[in-house]
């Protein structure tokens, strides 16, 4: 297929706003806890970062759930399609399990780091009240059932309902509101709980619907379970789960180095990441597009046209950063006004802090973002193996220590972060790109392909 840059756009633009979406919601999320507490949103952040990177390390796995389905379509095997998403749903079932008991203990699990009691605190309340949305695990490859079917309007259409929602269940619960008492940093996270739960629910109804006038009959046998395709999804998925909690560990390691800094510092490194969430989601979403379009490319054995869809995605990507940095350069000021409460006698403080870093920060926002299309890529065609390499290699030998020895040993505190970060990252996307490049090969990128 030839793919013109009009409808390459086409086909690439609903991930990027579906991601634009879900990631807004939760920098609205950070926003509103942010004009209540412009301190305590650093510690949220922290929780957040903490809690994120236990449920990447499954989130990771389930991913993979997505470019099977995309090989399966190219190969046009509804049956196969079907055993991948009911497969999905046991194993989403038990991931939920397992990430709701972790959470309910969690304040004990991260008690080794010595956290300050305001920070624990904030802690415990936000993820007692965040845990409950697990359950969008059961939901995930519905989602990546439709995705691959090119249903982006449905999907966004549910988001796009469900996001005011989420704001006005921010604002009940936070602030409190008629029977409904003030809740805080608590009331934040059960916010999140039920709109995720809501959003998922909408969707497994949509999906299963829609299979089912598509005759791709996904409860057929639902009980009797496939354990080759459940060992296939794991097959690949536990790399990419493995590498999608090393890049968040890399993060969640950072924050953890600037919480011993002071109360500032990490709410200006807060406040800076939920503008870089902005960027990573465009991103993210442009590279998922991306990787549909490859997955079905490569369902089909279709290798002149995976080349064409990267070579255009490389150049698309270059333009996507550069705007990214534009926006951040000229925005970054009022967003801070947007996020934190102006009258906080803190403000003054967490903004310098993130004003001091913000050539260090767009060069951050750059080399990140040159991660995920490789990523993306080497999933789309199952090779995931020497993911979780490079990004032990670049995120943790040279990120995590690098990070400890320039904020701990030469003192460089906030500044020494970002360095660290950037090193960490542009050896990652280094060594992935090097990979992608050896795979575009005849002989080797169909070599893990499912399609039977």
């Amino acid at each position: 297929m030839k793919y013109t840059n009009t409808n390459f756009i086409k086909l690439t633009f609903p991930p990027v706003l579906l991601q634009l979406i879900e990631f807004g919601s939760m920098f609205i999320d950070s926003a509103m806890i942010g004009n209540y507490d412009p301190i305590s949103f650093g510690a949220t952040s922290l929780s957040g970062m903490i809690f994120y990177f236990i449920f990447t390390l499954f989130f990771g796995i389930m991913m993979m759930i997505g470019p099977l389905i995309g090989q399966a379509r190219g190969a046009n095997n509804n049956e196969l399609i079907a055993k991948n998403v009911s497969s999905g749903i046991w194993i989403g079932i038990i991931f939920a399990i397992i990430l709701f008991i972790i959470f309910s203990y969690i304040v004990e699990i991260v008690a080794i780091f010595n956290f300050s009691d305001d920070i624990i605190t904030v802690m415990r309340d936000f993820i007692a009240g965040k845990k409950y949305s697990v359950l969008i695990f059961v939901a995930m490859p519905f989602r990546y059932f439709l995705v691959n079917q090119g249903i982006f309007r449905q999907i966004i259409f549910l988001s796009m309902m469900v996001f005011p929602l989420n704001i006005l269940f921010n604002y009940v619960f936070i602030y409190g509101y008629g029977f409904i008492p003030e809740m805080g940093i608590y009331g934040a996270g059960i916010a999140t709980s039920i709109s995720v739960i809501i959003s998922s629910v909408l969707l497994c109804i949509f999906a299963s619907n829609y299979a089912q006038k598509q005759g791709i009959k996904i409860y057929h046998k639902f009980f009797k379970i496939d354990f080759q395709i459940f060992k296939r999804i794991l097959k690949y998925g536990i790399p990419t789960g493995i590498a999608l909690g090393l890049e968040t560990l890399l993060f969640t390691t950072s924050n953890i180095y600037v919480a011993y800094f002071d109360k500032y510092s990490i709410s200006a490194f807060a406040v800076t990441f939920q503008i870089w969430n902005i960027c990573y989601a465009i991103v993210l979403g442009f590279s998922e597009g991306v990787a549909i379009l490859v997955a079905k490319s490569a369902g089909e054995k279709n290798i002149n046209d995976i080349i064409q869809i990267i070579k255009q995605a490389v150049i698309k990507m270059a333009i996507i950063l550069l705007l990214l940095c534009l926006w951040y350069y000229y925005t970054s000021n009022y967003i801070f006004e947007f996020m934190l409460d102006t009258n906080n006698s803190a403000y003054p403080m967490i903004v310098k802090i993130a004003d001091d870093l913000k050539y260090l920060i767009i060069v951050a926002i750059m080399v990140e973002c040159t991660v995920h299309l490789p990523t993306k890529l080497l999933q789309s065609i199952n090779d995931t193996k020497y993911i979780p390499i490079a990004q032990f290699i670049g995120y943790i030998l040279i990120g995590v220590s690098s990070g400890y020895i320039l904020c701990f040993i030469y003192d460089f505190k906030n500044e020494g972060i970002y360095i660290s970060m950037i090193l960490g990252i542009i050896t990652t996307s280094l060594i992935l790109i090097t990979r992608i490049i050896y795979s575009l090969n005849k002989k080797r990128i169909f070599k893990y392909v499912e399609t039977k």
